[in-house]
């Protein structure tokens, strides 16, 4: 049975590239996409996510133990939050838009949430812009209560 999952952050912290990415990692590519995609000259995830949601197509990929789909409409199984690591603020804009979302009954996930700190190789890999990122989320009320 096929899992739903959202994937959520502010406005250009990489959600198209990490939805292309996956896609095109890990399954949901068959022959006739392939060829299209090709034809399309498309060369960047976040070009294949748009094509995706261009086409109407269905934006799914493959673990080794379920199917995942990526469905807004759906109440999702898991819920990942993207967080762009070039932002200067530490995640707090991040995470009380985060919060925000999580508060709905809707959005809310009943299984998982993952917070993915994007952008890093921009920030030189930061230790420190990684685990001030950490500590605000960490911190962040409903958050830090899941």
């Amino acid at each position: 049975m096929p899992k739903f999952i959202q994937i959520h952050g502010n406005a250009g912290a990489g959600k198209k590239t990490l939805i292309g990415r996956l896609i095109y990692e890990y399954g949901g590519l068959g022959l006739p996409q392939l060829e299209k995609i090709e034809r399309n000259g498309i060369r960047e995830y976040t070009q294949l996510a748009a094509f995706y949601e261009s086409q109407h197509l269905t934006r799914l990929f493959y673990t080794p133990s379920s199917q995942f789909t990526i469905d807004e409409s759906k109440r999702p199984d898991a819920l990942i939050w993207i967080v762009d690591a070039t932002v200067s603020d530490s995640g707090r804009t991040s995470s009380q838009n985060l919060a925000s979302l999580i508060s709905t009954t809707y959005t809310q996930p009943p299984g998982c949430l993952l917070i993915l700190v994007n952008k890093m190789d921009l920030v030189n890999w930061s230790s420190n812009a990684f685990e001030e990122i950490a500590h605000t989320f960490s911190t962040a009320d409903p958050i830090a209560k899941r």
